[in-house]
């Protein structure tokens, strides 16, 4: 799949590589493999090769963290806050928690830094909408960078957010701008993920006609190899290709077609639309049975988390902007 891939980067010099699950960890003798296999290809095109890795931490160990450092591997840790939180979202299927592994593979990985930012993704359940408790216990954890998102789930879901619950995020959320503010005030790096890639593109200043990097500058590959426009859509729709045949510009060029007509619908009066582009694929795909209808049940969360941005956003330019531009010119879209 790499060497598709870096075939398909053309002319870009940048080519990057995620091992995402499930659990990527429980092939790790593959992923050793695979670097290797995945430099050699880089190497021989002349491509510059970056590797990122998604992982609930469970099976981290001192050889793992050991080698993702000394390959450059940037850490993406699954964890949903405190031990009474995370051990409630993500029990193993024995009902154990698993917060406890996974405190052990963090100090591991925090033994193990290798200059990039170890960053957390918490996804926010049912009854777990603290915001702040998490944020100040995964910086307590040593973690650089803390990034939410609501857990994708159909309607009626026991996982789905309550309307009162998104409100108590937002909530959290503002609580978090404040801190942001006052981080880049007093020059320190913020950690609210969420809001850095908010400001990023407000900065660069160009209207999204895509929500995503999906089918664009990303594709993923299934367990057998099968392409798809992200890991959320893996067997949803069709296949983008594979290994053996490469990526199929067909079903590319009806992907990217379909996505562009969603905006320009059901979107089009919206002010919210040049960032948002229609939401999630996959949120519309479990909501409406469909990946290309705008994902309108997180419409009013889009619209205030984004308000929350430009608020943000004119408050940093105007008392500290140089900040803009010095750290969040470089970040994309995918």
């Amino acid at each position: 799949a790499t060497g598709s891939f870096a075939a398909a980067a053309g002319k870009n010099q940048k080519v990057s590589v995620t091992f995402f699950g499930g659990e990527p960890l429980l092939r790790f003798s593959l992923i050793r493999t695979a670097v290797g296999e995945a430099r050699r290809m880089a190497r021989e095109r002349g491509k510059e090769i970056s590797f990122s890795i998604t992982t609930n931490g469970t099976l981290l160990t001192r050889e793992i963290a050991g080698f993702l450092k000394e390959n450059g591997v940037s850490v993406c840790l699954s964890i949903d806050g405190p031990r009474e939180i995370h051990d409630r979202n993500r029990p193993y299927a024995s009902g154990r928690g698993s917060y406890e592994d996974v405190a052990r593979g963090i100090e591991v990985l925090m033994e193990n830094r290798n200059g990039f930012p170890v960053a957390a993704r918490v996804t926010l359940g049912r009854g777990a909408v603290d915001v702040r408790k998490t944020f100040d216990h995964l910086r307590g954890l040593g973690f650089d960078e803390v990034g939410f998102a609501p857990a994708s789930a159909a309607e009626g879901s026991p996982a789905a957010l309550t309307e009162e619950e998104l409100c108590a995020v937002m909530q959290g959320f503002r609580d978090l701008a404040e801190g942001y503010v006052r981080d880049v005030r007093e020059r320190r790096i913020p950690a609210f993920s969420n809001m850095s890639q908010i400001l990023a593109l407000i900065h660069r200043g160009d209207p999204m006609p895509y929500p995503c990097g999906a089918g664009i500058g990303m594709l993923a590959a299934d367990p057998s190899g099968v392409f798809y426009p992200c890991h959320r859509l893996c067997g949803v729709g069709d296949s983008m290709g594979d290994p053996f045949r490469g990526i199929a510009p067909d079903a590319r060029a009806r992907f990217l077609d379909g996505a562009r007509r969603r905006r320009e619908s059901a979107c089009d009066a919206c002010w919210a639309k040049n960032f948002c582009a229609g939401g999630c694929y996959h949120d519309a795909y479990l909501r409406q049975g469909d990946i290309f209808a705008p994902s309108t049940h997180y419409c009013r969360w889009i619209k205030e988390l984004f308000l929350l941005g430009l608020q943000t956003y004119v408050r940093i330019q105007n008392e500290t902007p140089t900040f803009l531009d010095a750290v969040l010119g470089e970040r994309g879209i995918a």
